[in-house]
């Protein structure tokens, strides 16, 4: 076919048939593949948040581990501000002092109460004492006793008073110092003496 020199080249033009034709073809080859792509998409691997597996926490995730429940002794004693946990009930000193006024009397303790109101390791320390009661820092029963005041030491647990003995009206006085735990779990006991006169 000859082309006339003076007439720019066109390029070929689809009739209005041909063009309909092409398009319903393409719309054909795109159905086909439509559900083979969204099956594609189906089975490829999703990355994003909603459907990565850590998006949806199993049930070890809704229940912490052991060791993250747990506070642990050390932090029983404290809270989150660094302040010492509350103590245990404690006795008062005015439980105390009635305690030992009761315990030891005008003359001192009785068989009883030096047998079920002393603990087992001052008995067995009694016990072991000779030439002297150790319990009353004497070798006889005083005349006369008076409890003093009582101190106590909240965070050691004890309270102690000085145990005024007098002999003979009141000419011969000595001294001593009774010590007791005061930890409510257990009964109020004597836990020890001694017998160096307190200074002062």
């Amino acid at each position: 076919m000859f082309r006339h020199p003076s007439r720019p080249h066109r390029p070929a033009r689809f009739s209005r048939p041909a063009r309909a034709a092409a398009a319903a073809g393409c719309a054909a080859v795109l159905a086909l593949a439509a559900p083979g792509a969204a099956l594609a998409h189906d089975r490829a691997p999703q990355h994003g948040p909603r459907d990565s597996q850590y998006a949806h926490p199993g049930p070890w995730q809704d229940h912490p581990a052991p060791w993250q429940d747990h506070r642990g002794p050390w932090r029983d004693r404290a809270d989150s501000r660094g302040e010492p946990a509350p103590r245990a009930p404690q006795y008062t000193a005015e439980q105390v002092h009635r305690f030992l006024v009761d315990f030891y009397g005008e003359h001192g303790p009785t068989p009883w109460e030096r047998a079920h109101l002393v603990t087992g390791e001052l008995r067995l320390k009694a016990a072991r004492t000779t030439g002297y009661d150790l319990l009353l820092c004497a070798r006889s029963a005083p005349d006369d006793i008076r409890v003093g005041p009582v101190t106590t030491a909240a965070s050691a647990g004890v309270g102690w008073a000085t145990v005024y003995t007098s002999w003979d009206g009141g000419r011969e006085t000595s001294s001593f110092t009774a010590y007791v735990f005061l930890d409510t779990a257990a009964p109020l006991m004597l836990a020890d003496v001694d017998c160096a006169a307190p200074a002062g």
